[in-house]
This record gives C-alpha cells, structure tokens and sequence, in this order.
C-alpha cells in the first residue's frame, strides 16, 4: 500500500507508519521535489493507493494517465495542515481509511 500526499513528508508517512504494523507501506508525493516522488514503479508495486486529497488524486491522473480500474484507490480529504504523526493527523486518518470505499 502507498500513501500519496504533496511531498511525502508529513501526511503520507504518517499513515504509511501508523499502518506499517498492519500493512506493507510506503509513502510519496505527488510534487517533482517529494522526498520519493511518486512513480510508476510504487504504482506497480501497490496493491492499494492512498491519495491524502483529491489534488493528489487529480495529479496522479493527469500526470502518470492514472487507470483507476488497475488499482485499489481511496481517496481521502485530509488538509495539509498537521505535523508528522500529530495526534490530529492521526485522529483523521483513523475516522477516514476505513470509512472510504
């Protein structure tokens, strides 16, 4: 599972830690300066991907030509607003995931 927000920082490897001890994880960005831009190879390798907003979502689309039949996706709504593992962060990731489809 890869989790997708703008730079791979704050929100995504949040979640890729917060689920590592359920999940195989990895995070990245969808922004050319991430830490780990998100590539075709984590794309491939993905049997989920997460994207922390729909700008993210939208991105991948455009961008890589995003087949959304291929892959297990969701699509979160999660501002770029907390701080890596803030007990928000967390809190918004918990209600969310297993909420959406």
């Amino acid at each position: 599972m890869v989790f997708v927000c703008t730079m791979g920082l704050l929100r995504s490897a949040t979640a890729a830690r917060l689920y590592a001890k359920k999940y195989n994880t990895r995070c990245a960005g969808s922004s050319h300066a991430a830490l780990v831009p998100l590539s075709d190879a984590l794309v491939e390798w993905a049997d989920e991907i997460v994207f922390v907003n729909p700008d993210n979502y939208d991105f991948w689309k455009l961008r890589y030509g995003g087949d959304p039949s291929r892959h297990n996706i969701k699509v979160l709504t999660i501002e770029d607003i907390y701080e890596h593992m803030s007990p928000e962060l967390i809190k918004q990731f918990e209600e969310q995931y297993e909420r959406v489809e």
